[in-house]
């Protein structure tokens, strides 16, 4: 989910958005590049996982 347009930690006044990852494995961790770009990582199981992804949030 992105949160936007909430105050303080009140993230239930705010805008939910829900975002289509179209991962296949189970995403990590999440940090933020910059102010529009996120970084998320997979564990890596096997012979799958093992990534770094980006999402630009400003779609």
């Amino acid at each position: 989910f992105l949160f936007t347009d909430f105050e303080w930690d009140d993230f239930s006044k705010g805008k939910m958005k829900t975002i289509n990852l179209g991962a296949t494995t189970q995403l990590e961790s999440v940090c933020f590049l910059n102010n529009d770009t996120l970084l998320l990582s997979d564990e890596k199981r096997g012979n799958t996982g093992g990534n770094l992804y980006t999402l630009k949030l400003s779609k």
